[in-house]
C-alpha cells in the first residue's frame, strides 16, 4: 500500500487510532512477558523449598 505524501484528516485519525491500539497491545505483551519471566526466575527462598520437594523431603 502506498501512502499519500500528505495524508488527509481521515487517514491521520485512522493511523492515530491504530497507533493507540498497537501501543496497548505492546503494553499487554510486555506485561505478560515480564510476568512469565518473573515466574520462571528462581528465587533463593523458593529454590530451596523446590529442591526439598523434588528430593522427597517436603512435608
Amino acid at each position: 500500500m502506498t501512502l499519500p505524501a500528505t495524508p488527509g484528516p481521515e487517514l491521520v485519525a485512522l493511523l492515530r487510532r491504530e497507533l493507540g491500539r498497537l501501543d496497548e497491545r505492546i503494553g499487554c505483551l510486555t506485561r505478560n512477558r515480564d510476568a512469565i519471566r518473573d515466574y520462571l526466575e528462581p528465587r533463593p527462598e523458593s529454590a530451596a523449598a523446590g529442591a526439598r520437594w523434588v528430593s522427597g523431603t517436603a512435608g
